[in-house]
């Protein structure tokens, strides 16, 4: 499994961040979960990836705003 980088949560960078997870499924990319914090969001990617096998999943961090 590929590591995510934590570029994020780099206490130089001074946004906020959730974290979501999307899925890779007939017509493309969609979100299927968000999360607050990077831990919470790479379980919940962890269980994506055991419960679905065969679908492409993928962590991405966006930014809310100061």
């Amino acid at each position: 499994m590929a590591s995510v980088p934590d570029r994020a949560n780099d206490p130089k960078r001074k946004g906020i961040y959730d974290w979501e997870i999307h899925g890779k499924y007939d017509g493309g990319w969609e979100r299927v979960h968000t999360d607050e914090s990077r831990a919470d969001a790479a379980e919940n990617l962890r269980k994506y990836r055991e419960n679905e096998p065969n679908t492409l999943f993928k962590l991405k961090a966006i930014r809310k705003g100061k």
